[in-house]
């Protein structure tokens, strides 16, 4: 049927440059007439029969090509099924409250064979760092399982670690989910709800499975914006976004795959105590930041920090996040999370153990986004200035010791509010 159908709108269309174009007594030049429009006809028929037969073979090659490529290296091929897992390994032999005196969590995003981003990893990146993880030791758990551990309910091994995996992407569940379950380790996936079901994204039912396959499902909001006011937002449509996108966001995740979801994710690493009351509100347990450094049992489950992976990541690195020992520092003012005046004062308190060692021969590095802030000290704390031109601000502190040792602890507060 196809080729008459063709042939049909061949010769309605050298009609209508005939006639249909032309009022009555005049033709417009440069349209055929007699045999000069058969031709055109026919010059169009083997237009139209090359252009087919050009489809065809592009279909055959593109085919051909599909063959070639490893499934799981591709995003888009569909609803790709991991492996069956394997039986999980049996959980270790520990006391209760006995454990680890603080833990690291690990930050993942895209796990695939591309090279078009620092933040995408290799799959053999992946794997190096999981065979390093299980050739050292380490047990991974779960963010719950690390609140019942500090809250003294259960024991936990020496050694631990939590796995994350940001915003959903089908790269994930086609390339490390195989690997972590080959190597025994479950992952935390942290999706939002405006992003699933894309071409790139898993779906609800891929969702749903990750669970069944023993891994944790987490909210990273609804859209994946900035949680902090925007500029000339007021405060109550501020509060009215926020709500959407952490107890909404919630409720959906719940709703569609039937998940008790108790984890949440800062996407982009912005938070504010307005988050907090809401984090709390809707039954959250913990939540996760960007702040580089190690968790204590003391560590506040809403502002737990990660590490985060590039495929620039070295190994060396990779290992030396897992030892590092948890630095100890609070910052009373302006307050994590909070919001204040353009170029507050800030003042963050170390414990003894930081301050020794720097005062034993150990260098001290102090960071507001840009710039390192000259600063004067009094007692345990540290007296600086933020930077009057940035209304987000990451203060970070690192210390590496005389012994080798590194200590880090990263804050976030918003100015200008």
């Amino acid at each position: 049927m196809k080729r008459p159908l063709t042939i049909i709108a061949a010769a309605f269309l050298a009609a209508f440059l005939l006639f249909g174009c032309a009022t009555e007594g005049e033709r417009p030049t440069g349209v055929a007439s007699g045999q000069d429009a058969v031709n055109e006809y026919l010059k169009a028929e083997e237009i139209i029969s090359d252009a087919e037969k050009l489809a065809e073979r592009q279909k055959q090659a593109a085919a051909e090509q599909e063959k070639k490529v490893a499934p799981a290296d591709l995003e888009q091929l569909g609803d790709l099924e991991p492996p069956p897992p394997p039986p999980p390994p049996p959980p270790p032999a520990v006391k209760k409250g006995a454990g680890p005196a603080s833990i690291p969590i690990i930050m993942y995003h895209q796990v695939r064979n591309d090279k078009s981003g620092d933040m995408i990893i290799s799959k053999g990146k992946l794997e190096e760092e999981l065979a390093y993880l299980k050739r050292e030791g380490y047990y991974s758990v779960s963010p719950s399982e690390w609140l019942d551990y500090c809250d003294g309910r259960i024991g936990l091994p020496q050694k631990c670690v939590i796995l994350t995996f940001d915003d959903g992407w089908k790269s994930q569940y086609q390339n490390a989910v195989p690997l972590l379950e080959k190597y025994g380790f479950r992952g935390v996936f942290y999706v939002y709800p405006d992003f699933v079901g894309g071409s790139a994204a898993m779906n609800w039912k891929q969702i749903q499975s990750l669970a069944k396959r023993g891994h944790t499902v987490g909210c990273h909001s609804m859209t994946h914006p900035k949680l902090t006011p925007d500029k000339n937002e007021s405060d109550r449509n501020y509060k009215a976004r926020i709500k959407e996108e952490i107890i909404d966001a919630k409720k959906v995740i719940e709703e569609k795959t039937g998940i008790s979801v108790t984890d949440f994710c800062f996407p982009y690493g912005y938070y504010s105590e307005d988050c907090f009351k809401l984090l709390d509100k809707a039954g959250f347990e913990t939540a996760t930041t960007v702040n580089a450094g190690q968790n204590s049992k003391n560590s506040d489950p809403y502002l737990l920090s990660r590490y985060q992976v590039n495929q620039s990541t070295s190994l060396s690195t990779f290992a030396s996040w897992l030892a590092e020992p948890y630095a100890e520092a609070y910052l009373e003012r302006p307050g994590d999370g909070a919001r204040t005046k353009k170029g507050a004062e800030c003042r963050l308190t170390l414990s003894d153990e930081l301050l020794q060692a720097w005062r034993q021969g150990g260098e001290m590095t102090i960071r507001c986004n840009h710039e390192h802030p000259q600063f004067r000290q009094d007692g345990n704390t540290l007296i600086f200035r933020a930077p009057k031109d940035d209304a987000r601000v990451t203060c970070a502190i690192k210390i590496k010791a005389r012994d080798g040792r590194t200590y880090r602890r990263s804050f976030f507060f918003t100015q200008g509010k």
